[in-house]
């Protein structure tokens, strides 16, 4: 009933030629209302506001909002590069093998650390296609989700593997184990969470996955308690 009841997300905001003749001011005069309406509605879509058009831009707008610049939770893993370092912007994707995958935050786990809010910008259109930017309305999926498929989800506690090592199956015993430990401490803390280190965990003979602690599909949002569809 609470998903439900929520208005939908994201809130879309046109600006006007008053607004981008405020520039950065329109932001500062307007902050209070912008944060109440980001919690209100989980998500604002900017748009035509010239401010952002470029990496100083998009940073003064966070900047005027009161949002703190902070490092992406797999920063440490090489999965993420700086568009700006300076100005805290990664590119979400940098390189061809990319253009394929739906790309965006790892906000899935949450035992550790998850920022709490998130700026996107697009500079430029996509060359070649696609280039797509999808919102996913968490409430919405959480009030249109079969509840027998949901539990499914609980009972089987999914989890995710954040990497594979292929490994000859015919490796005795004991160094298969030499190398599980080597890769858990080469490879859990460059992605600072709990992961647990499990051969042919999908099948696959001589497999050695890096695995997430099972996470529940659904969380509630820790201002309002509203509970929404978290899964990866």
């Amino acid at each position: 009933k609470m998903a439900k009841s929520v208005p939908h997300c994201p809130l879309e905001v046109r600006a006007s030629p008053s607004d981008n003749a405020s520039g950065a001011a329109y932001f500062e005069n307007n902050k209070e209302k912008i944060r109440a309406d980001l919690l209100k509605y989980g998500a604002i879509w900017f748009r035509g506001f010239d401010l952002m058009k470029d990496v100083k831009g998009h940073r003064t707008m966070y900047e005027s909002l009161g949002l703190d610049p902070c490092l992406d939770p797999l920063h440490s893993s090489g999965l993420r590069k700086f568009s700006s370092e300076r100005d805290a912007l990664y590119e979400e994707v940098n390189k061809p093998s990319l253009r394929g995958h739906y790309i965006g935050l790892h906000c899935e786990s949450t035992a550790k650390r998850t920022a709490a809010y998130a700026a996107f910008v697009c500079f430029q259109r996509a060359t070649e296609g696609g280039g797509r930017f999808l919102v996913a309305d968490g409430a919405a999926i959480l009030a249109e989700l079969d509840t027998a498929l949901l539990q499914k989800l609980y009972d089987k506690k999914i989890r995710i593997s954040v990497s594979n090592l292929d490994i000859p199956p015919s490796i005795p015993g004991p160094i298969k184990e030499g190398i599980k430990v080597l890769v858990d401490k080469a490879v859990a803390p460059k992605f600072d969470m709990d992961l647990e280190m499990m051969y042919e965990a999908d099948g696959k003979p001589g497999r050695l996955q890096a695995i997430e602690s099972a996470e529940s599909p659904i969380n509630r949002h820790p201002v309002t308690g509203l509970p929404v569809w978290f899964n990866n």
